[in-house]
């Protein structure tokens, strides 16, 4: 061990420079670089006790840290399996949220040095001994300068620690978690509504709101900072705070929003129950929702708190799907949207024109519509391209719909559909895909 002691002083000279050994260093370094070049010689095996894994680590244990008059004291020890002579570490922190005080030691036979640097925020720390360092026990605490909230793991930078001189793992064990405030995240409020602010309690610890309540669950009612303190047996805190906001209140509540089609016209119609400097509604239609068009103009109740009902025809609807949209505008200019509906628009057909669907068919029926049928009843044939005809056993027709049953004989391929009903004949084609 002899040897070890001194290649450590002449490495770490400084951790021995307040120990009074009672023996001259320099007559000891002789002694023992005669007795290392016997052992080298001699191929004496050196003590593998002496060497450091990552496995090793020094502990910082927030969990039993203390806080008092402004002050947080942090407990450090290590854990290894190996006999242990010095321990370094070192911290990087944020000096405008804390500011380092000083060390205690808590073993007699530790000669400890700690200096903070100003200029890269870093406390180093050095100790050693003469003898092996006890294993898992508190060795010394650092006091820091107390914020609002007790200082965490998480607030270091950087930290490095090393046992004997060679890299350890460092590790901290965290106090209890502190009460979270659900919702997470600041929120608003409207004038004259109430917000609930709730958390999970831990029956080890103790809780205050900034409101002086202690339950778990408040309600308020006004803007402003709340904040939660969870109080911790060794007289830490930490406090967790929500911002809420007032919301400005909707200028326009709505009960519905609607669009339908109605013959050759969509109609778009809209309620609302509330409406604050509301000037005028524009109806707004597109065909992809990326390219908006301007319909009309709707004026709008300016300030209303009882329902006001609105109605707007779009007499030139596009075939197929519209979607619409309101944009409200206040007299300021300001505006918002609501949400968007969609029309799938139907062409009415005309009196000589037969429209299908599906379109392939791919089952046993096939549909069929015309306005122009003036009989109750119609009868249908089914013939295929090369002119085979099929009978067709079922066909129900109503409100210019027919709906025909197709015969089981009928191969793939492309068929026409004729209907007749006395008076006029009609006919298209159509593919059939079992």
């Amino acid at each position: 061990m002899l040897p070890f002691l001194l290649l450590h002083e002449m490495k770490y000279p400084r951790k021995y420079s307040n120990v009074d050994t009672g023996i001259n260093l320099v007559w000891l370094q002789f002694v023992g670089l005669f007795m290392l070049f016997i052992t080298i010689t001699g191929s004496v095996k050196a003590n593998d006790n002496f060497f450091i894994s990552n496995q090793d680590t020094i502990i910082f244990d927030f969990s039993n840290a203390v806080c008092a008059s402004g002050y947080m004291e942090v407990p450090v020890r290590f854990n290894s399996d190996e006999q242990v002579y010095a321990m370094d570490f070192a911290l990087k922190f944020n000096p405008a949220v804390f500011t380092y005080i000083s060390v205690t030691t808590h073993k007699a036979y530790l000669s400890v040095s700690a200096n903070y640097n100003s200029g890269d925020s870093t406390l180093r720390f050095s100790s050693s001994s003469l003898q092996v360092i006890d294993n898992n026990t508190t060795l010394v605490s650092v006091r820091f300068s107390l914020p609002v909230s007790q200082i965490d793991y998480a607030d270091f930078v950087s930290v490095y620690t090393l046992l004997n001189g060679d890299d350890c793992s460092a590790k901290a064990i965290e106090p209890l978690p502190a009460g979270n405030i659900t919702p997470g995240g600041d929120t608003s409020i409207l004038p004259g509504d109430s917000l609930s602010l709730s958390f999970v309690p831990n029956p080890a610890l103790s809780y205050v709101w900034s409101t002086g309540q202690t339950n778990s669950t408040i309600y308020v009612n006004a803007p402003g900072i709340y904040s939660l303190t969870t109080f911790y047996g060794n007289g830490c805190q930490t406090v967790n705070s929500i911002l809420i906001t007032e919301a400005n209140p909707l200028p326009v509540t709505y009960l519905y929003f609607d669009a339908f089609q109605d013959g050759e016209n969509v109609e778009v119609v809209w309620a609302t129950a509330t409406e604050l400097n509301c000037n005028y509604f524009n109806i707004e239609r597109s065909s992809d929702l990326k390219d908006w068009i301007t319909l009309a103009s709707v004026e709008g109740a300016g300030n209303s708190n009882t329902v006001t009902d609105y109605t707007f025809a779009d007499i030139k609807p596009l075939s197929g799907l519209n979607y619409y949209r309101l944009k409200q505008v206040d007299y300021n200019g300001e505006f918002s949207h609501s949400l968007v509906i969609a029309v799938d628009f139907d062409t009415p057909l005309s009196e000589t024109e037969l429209k299908i669907f599906p379109n392939p068919v791919s089952g046993n029926t096939i549909q069929f519509k015309n306005r122009g049928f003036n009989a109750s009843t119609v009868s249908v044939r089914l013939t295929s391209i090369l002119g085979k005809s099929f009978e067709v056993q079922q066909v129900e027709y109503q409100n210019n719909i027919g709906v025909v049953t197709l015969p089981d004989a009928m191969a793939d391929g492309f068929y026409f559909i004729t209907v007749l009903d006395g008076f006029k004949t009609l006919s298209t084609p159509f593919f059939f895909n079992k």
